[in-house]
């Protein structure tokens, strides 16, 4: 008699690791939304920095609560842009995937150091 079964004989798909990239994604759009939203409320709309560096300086030291708000916001974004470049990357890596996307899709603290 054998002593495998049918079921033992499958292969079985190794599973994605990481969280999905959907729920990631979203919350890296929704940190930066919120900065700008949060910005803008507080602020107002900034002038544009190509203009009189005066009327720019002058901005940002009248709205300095507003705009550090908006820059931790920005910088909240880049935690789970972070983890979605390096899901991307080991999911596009586990496919099998030569293409040079999917080294750029890297992150730079995973690359070799430059000769």
């Amino acid at each position: 008699m054998n002593d495998y079964s049918v079921e033992s004989t499958r292969v079985r798909r190794r599973q994605q690791g990481g969280p999905p990239l959907l729920l990631v994604g979203a919350l890296t759009l929704g940190f930066f939304v919120v900065g700008i939203i949060v910005a803008a409320a507080f602020g107002g709309v900034p002038p544009n920095p190509l203009g009189d560096p005066a009327t720019v300086i002058g901005y940002y030291r009248q709205h300095a609560a507003s705009v550090q708000a908006g820059a931790i916001c920005l910088f909240a974004a880049s935690v789970p842009l972070l983890i979605y470049a390096s899901t991307a990357s080991a999911r596009l890596r586990q496919l099998g995937i030569t293409a040079p996307g999917a080294t750029i899709a890297q992150p730079a603290a995973s690359l070799p150091p430059p000769c």
